[in-house]
Order: C-alpha cells, then structure tokens, then sequence
C-alpha cells in the first residue's frame, strides 16, 4: 500500500485463506475470499460478515466493480 500510495480504505485483498483473511485485518484493509483456488480448504474460521466470500470468478468480478466503484 506505501508503494502504491493508497491506504487501507483503498485497498482490497484477494485471497483464498485464512492468512489471507488475517493478513487484511492486520494491514486493516477489505477482503474478499474465494472458496476457490490452492487455499480453498482453509477458510474454517473466517468470521463471517467480516470479509466477503465467494464461490467464482464472476462474483469476483461483482465484489470487485463495487469496490472500485467506491472511489
């Protein structure tokens, strides 16, 4: 993100693990899980409502657009 020259409301972490999950919530950035992928088994756990899930890559596409629409 300092790279980048954005901050956490900004950002938008792609995943497909719970690291992912924790990884968002430490830099205090949104996340979107994909119950897809090489991590797919390791979501046990993931709060939900804390972090958008979901099951391909056109609801993807959709968390994505809103997001960026945000801006």
């Amino acid at each position: 993100m300092e790279r980048a020259g954005v901050t956490p409301d900004q950002t938008l972490m792609v995943g497909d693990s719970r690291v992912d999950y924790e990884t968002a919530l430490n830099a205090s950035a949104r996340c979107c899980l994909v119950a897809y992928g090489f991590s797919h088994h390791t979501l046990d756990g993931v709060p939900t409502g804390e972090a958008s899930v979901v099951p391909d890559a056109t609801r993807l596409a959709e968390v994505i657009g809103r997001f960026v629409s945000e801006e």
